[in-house]
């Protein structure tokens, strides 16, 4: 009898060890590629240029990694930190004349593009619910280090965006108990006065063992911005795309 008490015992100790460990300090991390197309325009005036009518941008494959850490301390939010490669060179004609960066391009002009909103993520969290039925709420500040560059006939026009957006963020996951499969929605927003920042996606996901998985989704970010850095930009980027996952 002993004994059996003794193993029920040791049995119940690991278990919760286990859980604990994953309560106390939980490690999540994922690296993949976004396949994204353009659509919309961006500008310094009245004119814009046309992602794909002016500029000739096609679909384009770049890297997401993130890692968020998730601890016991109350009070205290967890943190997350993604980075994502954004970005795009291309060579178009232009449909109409426009002014940008101090530079006059003539309609018809053949000129070569840089459009590059890579930016990165910093978001503060908490968890609301953490069981089959996760909900995180919190704050996210999207940092952009990009440029728009456009050139033709040895004249180049140009803005460096450096602009911090702050935003809302939240996630929603249901884990399919027993399966190692999960399905969520995660997003970031901010609107104000006519302007508007959304980044969405939905994803399933499936875990493997040890921690590792994978998670296949679909991502949209759309810009709305009168004045980013001096650039008036009205622009979507979508498609799907494909992580690594890992879970410490």
């Amino acid at each position: 009898m002993n004994s059996k008490i003794l193993a029920v015992g040791l049995t119940g100790l690991l278990a919760t060890a286990s859980v604990s460990a994953d309560t106390l300090l939980g490690v999540y991390a994922k690296a993949g590629g976004w396949s994204h197309a353009p659509s919309g325009t961006f500008g310094d005036t009245a004119n814009s240029f046309n992602l794909e009518n002016d500029l000739g941008m096609d679909s384009e494959t770049g890297s997401m990694f993130s890692v968020a850490l998730e601890h016991f301390i109350p009070l205290v939010p967890n943190i997350k930190i993604e980075r994502t490669d954004l970005s795009f060179n291309s060579t178009g004609t232009l449909t109409q004349g426009i002014t940008f960066g101090g530079v006059n391009f003539a309609s018809g002009a053949v000129v070569t593009s840089e459009v590059d909103l890579s930016h990165s993520d910093f978001i503060l969290y908490y968890e609301l619910l953490d069981n089959w039925v996760s909900l995180d709420v919190g704050v996210n500040v999207k940092m952009f280090d990009g440029v728009l560059e456009v050139a033709t006939g040895g004249s180049t026009g140009t803005i460096d965006l450096s602009a911090p957006v702050p935003m809302l963020y939240g996630k929603a996951q249901f884990d399919l108990p027993f399966s190692g499969f999960s399905a969520g929605a995660e997003g970031s927003y901010i609107g104000f006065d006519g302007d508007s920042f959304t980044d969405v996606r939905g994803y399933i996901g499936y875990e493997f063992m040890l921690g590792l998985g994978v998670e296949l989704g679909y991502r949209n970010l759309a810009l709305q911005f009168d004045d980013l850095d001096d650039a008036n930009i009205d622009t979507t980027f979508e498609g799907a795309y494909i992580s690594a996952t890992f879970h410490l």
